[in-house]
């Protein structure tokens, strides 16, 4: 015990390569020691040697499942690795044991989110937001979630309660913008959503573009209007208008 309790501070203090030090011999003597495994695998995470802690992890989990903590950074270090399938297979199984584990139910939602699976998605992340009301990621996660699965009414909410909470989200306004102007036909709600996204700051030309060009758009002719003088689809032009130059 004292020896883990060296390493575990020694950790906790930075000291990564004294830390796996001290571990190493207590592992050697103690191999099925699940307790040591994990703090091991927590350590060469730490020292950036997280292919090592992947199969640390893995050997930890294997004496003892129940460990939630093992189990999460497991997730985590696969998801990073972009191992997605085994990542989000960790997720759930987390998820199993303990329900209302919010990090495992946002990432997992996010997973599905990623994959096109929408409406796993809007499961996952509704359970995370029943735990995390007030989170602004997860808001914006699930608009783009019900949005996937053709919830386009609780979408335009999700973003609403986002905005509800963050004003000044110029993406999030930009993005209920666009929902109300190719979805809800809502010509004068679209343009004052588009009107606050740009007084908010947003910029992404690329967006804009793909708006004006969408095949629903209604009320065409004034975005293209406002977002030219945003000076977000060609320049705008200067004072004066386009002729030539005084001598």
């Amino acid at each position: 015990m004292a020896g883990y309790n060296l390493a575990r501070a020694l950790a906790e203090a930075g000291k990564f390569d004294e830390a796996l030090k001290t571990l190493k011999p207590l592992v050697n003597r103690d191999p099925d020691n699940a307790a040591l495994l994990s703090l091991q695998a927590y350590v060469l995470h730490k020292a950036g040697k997280n292919d090592e802690a992947v199969v640390m992890y893995r050997k930890a989990l294997a004496l003892n499942a129940g460990d939630a903590a093992s189990r999460f950074n497991l997730a985590v270090l696969l998801d990073r690795a972009g191992q997605v399938d085994e990542a989000l297979s960790a997720y759930l199984d987390l998820l199993a044991l303990r329900k209302d584990d919010a990090p495992s139910a946002y990432r997992a939602g996010l997973l599905f989110l990623a994959s096109g699976q929408y409406e796993e998605a809007v499961d996952y992340l509704g359970r995370f937001l029943a735990l995390k009301p007030d989170s602004l990621d997860g808001l914006r996660a699930m608009a783009r979630a019900r949005e996937g699965n053709g919830e386009y009414s609780d979408a335009m909410d999700a973003y609403k309660a986002l905005l509800a909470k963050l004003p000044a989200d110029a993406a999030g306004w930009f993005e209920l913008g666009r929902l109300r102007l190719t979805i809800a036909e809502d010509a004068q709600g679209g343009r004052e959503a588009i009107t606050k996204a740009l007084a908010a700051g947003f910029t992404d030309k690329e967006k804009a573009k793909a708006l004006v060009d969408h095949e629903e758009l209604v009320d065409r002719d004034e975005l293209v209007s406002l977002l030219t003088e945003a000076g977000l689809l060609g320049e705008k032009s200067p004072p004066g208008g386009d002729g030539p130059p005084a001598p």
